[in-house]
């Protein structure tokens, strides 16, 4: 019991309290002993009176911390002298505390998520919030379906959810999708805070992500649709199989439109079989279009059908970053997979630059001696100005748009581009490295007369197949094509084009033919000598990809409808975000850990918990791991990461043996939320 001074008005009461644990909310409460009424007139009527209430229930207030952290010493001493092999220590991952900062205040998301539900008319039984953080921490941590995530909630000490039913991590992904571009608005808003964000130059790219699945949306709206189907015929007097509704509509066409009114319920078929780039042609997949600032830092993403084209996918990405975040006046960066006419033409209409790569092989054979002449390339300089093995020159480049009527007659529009061509001698090296391995796996497959198969993209394109069999047997080597990838090694191509002017993008809107008049008196957002720096940069953005395939698993995906799987990624981009502020805070204190070492960090931060005598011993657990090379040399034992997140994040470290108390004071948190799960939800 303690004596509590409450505010209500302009006056100040003061009342005895007690506090509690709540046997059914598992949830820490208060209760009120005895009013003893307005505090400033007790002060003057009865000044003994509070002299003797403060003494008293402060020094026992005192008597019980201090009665605590004894019984806790004696505790850690009898839990280190007799604690036997029993199996009694409860293993529990704290990273949750550690980024509790990062989420709480420097991305606002608790406040943000209040807003929400404030503003929201959606009644919901859990917190988005601390689900949110949760979903985006196992990420980092240990990737895995939301139904497994489920199962692990258990494991973790502080992410803030104490009880939480299976079916709320599914309406929580609903929710996260429903709220998607608020959500996105808001972390922006609070990466400009942190980061010097530059929205002149963005980088775009896009990836597919795989289903473990027999058939893909089509097909299951299809089988969906012609159950119903076959339901409704009964009505009218038809019985009929599923398999039988095609050739049933072919002789009752009049049937048609009910059936297409049928299929049309279920929506757009997003999990389709198209051009994976990780060749899993046998799967459904989804493609997914990501942006991203200069420091690596997602902006916005799109999720798309897996059999639509890249090229026309980013044309809705392009047309809702203007809509959505207002943003223009942009050079967007994309690699040779999404430089086509009609992007620039639509870039340009809605007035965003490009600079895009161009494959050099690609370039005309009669442009070849112009383009391998390095007497007409410049040499770039260092900052102390000394020559590096980079040299490039500017050219020309025109693009020809072409709009085909309604008529069927054709339309052209000419835009006037830069090409930047470089060269470099490592790149050179590394080329001809790539080709000679092809070229020798090339000449075996034609003298042992192999199939060709639809999966070696690499030296298979410098073999000429047997066009007289169906079995695309290797017939002779492509001798002119190697000969070209011999003399262009070394060299790329980047088609440039800054950003429009008004009087530019008002001719594109009014026109629809001739060729785009030159921009005057417009300073150019990227010189030509930045240029190749900047198209470096798109690797970056691979970069993201790479994360978020490889340590945050975003493939497989085991979610089925658009609304989830856009969450499912939604989620994944969080969690970069996340990533990316602490790199920024380990680079303020000198220090540098790889998107692996962070993630292992994350995930040894393990603490033991223990219960006697009605407290609770949390002893630190530490796992070693050796640094071997890959000659097998042994060199020690690696870095101990989470203590150097713990250093650089939280500015402290965790004793050997922490009370609750202590947890709380060293992650400043009010609360360390543990998950136990009802008793029906028990086996």
């Amino acid at each position: 019991m303690y004596l509590e001074k409450i505010k209500q008005g302009k006056n100040t009461y003061l009342r005895l309290v007690e506090c509690y644990r709540d046997p059914d909310t598992h949830k820490n409460r208060k209760r009120i002993i005895k009013n003893y009424g307005n505090y400033e007139a007790l002060l003057t009527t009865s000044p003994d009176l509070v002299k003797q209430l403060e003494d008293k229930y402060s020094g026992l207030k005192r008597k019980s911390q201090e009665q605590k952290s004894e019984n806790f010493q004696r505790l850690v001493q009898t839990f280190a002298q007799e604690l036997n092999n029993e199996g009694t220590g409860v293993l529990l991952n704290y990273s949750g505390l550690m980024l509790h900062d990062l989420w709480e205040g420097t991305l606002g998301m608790s406040e943000f998520f209040r807003y929400l539900k404030n503003h929201d008319e959606s009644e919901i039984q859990f917190s988005p919030s601390k689900l949110t953080y949760y979903l985006s921490l196992l990420k980092m941590v240990e990737p895995q379906s939301h139904y497994s995530a489920y199962s692990s909630l258990c494991q973790y000490i502080g992410v803030g959810i104490s009880e939480l039913e299976l079916s709320s991590v599914y309406r929580c992904l609903d929710y996260l999708y429903e709220h998607k571009d608020q959500l996105l608005s808001h972390i922006n808003r609070q990466v400009e805070k942190e980061f010097s964000r530059d929205y002149t130059l963005l980088f775009y790219d896009t990836t597919n992500c795989y289903f473990e699945s027999p058939i893909d949306d089509e097909q299951l709206f299809t089988r969906y649709s012609q159950t119903v189907f076959c339901e409704h015929l009964r009505e009218e007097g038809f019985l009929l199989e599923p398999e039988q509704v095609t050739e049933f509509l072919k002789n009752n066409p009049d049937f048609t439109e009910i059936y297409e009114d049928l299929r049309e319920e279920y929506g757009e078929a997003y999990r389709m079989r198209g051009l994976s780039k990780e060749m899993r042609f046998d799967l459904p997949i989804v493609s997914v279009a990501l942006v991203i600032d200069s420091n690596a830092i997602p902006i916005d993403f799109m999720v798309f059908a897996g059999n639509k084209s890249e090229k026309t996918n980013m044309v809705n990405s392009i047309k809702r970053l203007k809509q959505t975040y207002n943003i223009s006046n942009a050079v967007v960066v994309a690699d040779s997979g999404l430089n086509s006419t009609n992007n620039m033409h639509m870039m340009l209409k809605e007035g965003f630059g490009y600079a895009m790569s161009k494959s050099i092989l690609s370039l005309p054979k009669k442009m070849e001696d112009d383009i391998i002449d390095l007497s007409k390339y410049e040499t770039k300089l260092d900052e102390q100005g000394k020559e590096i093995d980079f040299r490039f020159r500017v050219i020309e480049h025109t693009a020809k748009y072409v709009n085909t009527k309604e008529d069927g007659s054709k339309e052209t529009i000419v835009i006037k581009n830069k090409m930047l061509l470089t060269f470099s001698k490592k790149r050179q090296k590394h080329d001809l490295a790539v080709l000679e391995e092809k070229y020798g796996k090339a000449v075996k497959a034609v003298a042992s007369g192999s199939k060709l198969k639809l999966k070696d993209k690499g030296y298979s394109s410098l073999v000429s197949a047997d066009i007289d069999t169906k079995k695309l047997i290797a017939k002779k080597i492509k001798n002119a094509l190697v000969e070209k990838h011999r003399k262009r090694a070394g060299f790329a191509a980047v088609i440039y084009h800054d950003v429009p002017s008004k009087e530019q993008i008002d001719w594109l809107k009014n026109n629809t033919s001739g060729t785009l008049p030159d921009s005057k008196d417009v300073e150019p957002k990227i010189k030509y000598k930045e240029l190749a720096g900047v198209y470096h940069k798109l690797v970056q953005i691979e970069e993201c990809f790479r994360i978020m395939k490889t340590n945050f698993s975003i493939r497989p995906m085991y979610v089925r409808n658009i609304k989830r799987i856009t969450a499912h990624v939604l989620i994944c981009v969080i969690s970069l975000i996340m990533l990316r502020f602490i790199q920024k805070e380990l680079e303020k204190a000198g220090k540098q850990l790889s998107v692996n070492e962070i993630c292992t960090g994350l995930r040894d931060a393990e603490i033991s918990m223990t219960t006697m005598n009605n407290l609770k011993v949390f002893e630190k657990q530490t796992r070693q791991r050796l640094n071997v090379l890959t000659t097998g040399e042994v060199l020690g034992y690696k870095k101990n990461y989470t203590e150097i997140l713990m250093e650089n994040l939280k500015h402290t470290t965790l004793k050997y043996f922490n009370s609750e108390d202590d947890l709380r004071q060293i992650f400043k948190v009010k609360s360390l939320s543990i998950f136990e799960p009802k008793k029906k939800e028990l086996i």
